[in-house]
C-alpha cells in the first residue's frame, strides 16, 4: 500500500486507510521531504498508536522494575526457600505475636529518623530466621530502590576471615556497612578464635556497627545465645553497640519444626 501511495500523483490523494487494529479510517497525508515524498497513510489510527505507545512505555517500566528487583534480589543474597519466607506465611503462635507486630513495624516506619533495629532472641524454631528472611523479602518489593541484604554471622566472619588472609576482596565488609537494612542471621552462634585474627574480627565487627550507627542504617540480628555468651565472643564493646540502636524482642514461642515433626499443628 505504501508503495502505491508513493507513485500516487501529489493532487490526488489516495482513498481512506484502515487502521490494522480497529479498523476506523486512517487518512493519508502528503509528505514531502526525503528522498521519496508522496501520500503516506500510517497502519494505525492516532487512538490506536497512542494506545500502542502506551502499552509499550508500560512494558519498559515493567522490564526496569524486574531487572531492578533481580538485582536487589542477588545483592540481598537471598536464594531458594528463603525467598518465600514472608510475614503472610509466618504461621502467628503465643510468644510470637509481638516480634511479628514489630518486624512489619519495621518495614512500615521504614525511613523515620528515630527508627532503630532489632534483636530477635528466642530458642531454635521459635520462627526468628523466618521472620527476619520475611523482613527483608517485603522490604524488597516495597520499599526500592534501598537495598537490604540477609547474611549468618558465619557467612560474615568467613568473609572477613578471607579479607584478613588476604584472598578475597573486601566485598562483605563493603556490603554489610553500606546496605540500607541489614539482616544479620544467628550473630552468637560461631566462636571467634583468640589471637590477631580474632582481635581483627572483634574489631571489624566493632566498626561495622558503629559506621551503620552513624550512617541510620538500621540492623536486624537473630539470637538464639545468652548476652553473656556473645560478650565473651565478640566483646563488651560490639555488645554495647548493638544494644545501643536496637531494641530486643524475645520470643518465647516453642519449636515449631519440633511440633511439626510430632504432629502437633
Amino acid at each position: 500500500m505504501a508503495e502505491a501511495l508513493n507513485n500516487a500523483p501529489i493532487r490526488e490523494r489516495p482513498d481512506a486507510g484502515a487502521c490494522r487494529d480497529c479498523g476506523a479510517s486512517v487518512i493519508p497525508v502528503w509528505i514531502g521531504i526525503g528522498k521519496r515524498p508522496g501520500w503516506h497513510a500510517a497502519e494505525r489510527c492516532l487512538t490506536c498508536q497512542t494506545a500502542q505507545e502506551a502499552r509499550r512505555e508500560k512494558q519498559r517500566r515493567q522490564r526496569q522494575r524486574n531487572q531492578l528487583l533481580a538485582a536487589r534480589i542477588e545483592r540481598s543474597r537471598m536464594t531458594g526457600e528463603q525467598l518465600q519466607r514472608t510475614f503472610a506465611s509466618f504461621r502467628p503462635r503465643q510468644g510470637a505475636e509481638e516480634a511479628l507486630y514489630r518486624c512489619q513495624d519495621l518495614v512500615r516506619q521504614w525511613g523515620a529518623p528515630d527508627l532503630r533495629g532489632l534483636i530477635l532472641a528466642g530458642t531454635n524454631g521459635c520462627g526468628k530466621t523466618h521472620l527476619a528472611q520475611a523482613i527483608v523479602n517485603e522490604f524488597l518489593h516495597a520499599r526500592a530502590p534501598a537495598t537490604a541484604m540477609f547474611i549468618t554471622m558465619s557467612d560474615y566472619l568467613e568473609g572477613l576471615r578471607q579479607m584478613f588472609r588476604r584472598v578475597a576482596p573486601d566485598d562483605t565488609r563493603w556490603a554489610v556497612r553500606s546496605v540500607a537494612l541489614l539482616v544479620l542471621d544467628d550473630i552468637g552462634a560461631p566462636a571467634i578464635r583468640e589471637g590477631e585474627e580474632g582481635d581483627w574480627i572483634r574489631e571489624e565487627v566493632s566498626t561495622m556497627l558503629d559506621v551503620r550507627n552513624d550512617h541510620h542504617r538500621p540492623i536486624v540480628v537473630t539470637l538464639d545465645e545468652t548476652q553473656d555468651v556473645i560478650e565473651r565472643r565478640l566483646g563488651k564493646r560490639v555488645i554495647s553497640r548493638l544494644f545501643g540502636m536496637s531494641d530486643p524482642i524475645p520470643i518465647t514461642a516453642d519449636d515449631y519444626r519440633m511440633r511439626t515433626t510430632l504432629g502437633e499443628e
